[in-house]
């Protein structure tokens, strides 16, 4: 993506994430936690708990954002909610449909597929192995997105290690610019004030994803329910969201030049 392209999406992205948040997809949201523009929250006043889950409904594409620059977003008004393989299985058979669209779009899968198989494949177990030592259960909510997806589980975990890939590929052609796909990308600025906190970001991302994109309402085991953006194929986390205790995430990236084993970004932004 070069900087043109970088810049309309972002203004898109804003005008889209704007409209999700103002709708009335967001009214389950405490009144203290209002979430606004591309994941703002304001902390004025006490947040109560959420809205108790609504029934269990079909996922409906909802529209979002500005008339000149309308998207939509899949939403899942009940909500996905049991075991975490339950809540990968759930957000797996929502993501199917636009994933394949985005792999058809681009080689991005397959690049990354054959970096975990080939030049990087004991760096790919070893994001395995430290992943399931520290984060079992995202393990298990992965491979119920996969199964669901019917993607290997494999090649969905190594998806979901494409920054980390990506700039160990880059690393080891001695670049010293970071490669086109680890463009950095989000902004997040909090502003204090007299009685409360402002919070703002701005979620950047390829224009393909436009569409695509995916409202996931859980309730995972713990019982702490939350409302968060996801990217198909990818576990939630990455994506702006806010829990029942009126937590909210966001997540900016820039890409690494030394790459070391650890546990992937993505599952640290789930954890």
């Amino acid at each position: 993506m070069n900087g043109e392209n970088s810049k309309v999406c972002s203004r898109r992205r804003r005008r889209l994430l704007r409209g999700i948040a103002t709708g009335a997809l967001l009214g389950s949201l405490p009144p203290g936690l209002v979430a606004c523009g591309a994941g703002i929250a304001r902390g004025d006043a006490p947040a109560p708990a959420l809205s108790p889950p609504a029934p269990a409904t079909e996922p409906v594409a909802a529209s979002a954002g500005t008339p000149e620059a309308a998207a939509e977003v899949v939403y899942w008004p009940g909500g996905a909610r049991g075991s975490y393989r339950e809540i990968g299985e759930s957000l797996g058979r929502l993501a199917k449909p636009h994933f394949g669209e985005l792999r058809d779009a681009s080689d991005a899968y397959e690049r990354v597929i054959d970096l975990a198989g080939g030049p990087f494949s004991s760096l790919a177990a070893e994001y395995l192995e430290r992943t399931r030592a520290r984060f079992p259960r995202l393990l298990e909510e992965l491979e119920g997105m996969a199964s669901a997806m019917e993607q290997p589980f494999e090649d969905l975990f190594a998806w979901n290690c494409r920054a980390e890939l990506f700039a160990a590929e880059q690393a080891s052609k001695g670049a010293e610019a970071p490669p086109e796909n680890a463009t950095p990308g989000c902004s997040t600025v909090g502003l204090t004030r007299a009685g409360g906190l402002l919070l703002a970001h701005n979620e950047d991302g390829a224009e393909a994803y436009r569409n695509h994109l995916i409202l996931l309402r859980a309730t995972p085991p713990s019982g702490v329910r939350f409302l968060t953006l996801v990217y198909p194929g990818t576990i939630p986390g990455n994506g702006p969201g806010v829990n029942v205790r009126g937590v909210v995430q966001t997540t900016n990236f820039i890409s690494t030049r030394q790459v070391t084993p650890g546990v992937p970004r993505y599952f640290i932004g789930r954890a």
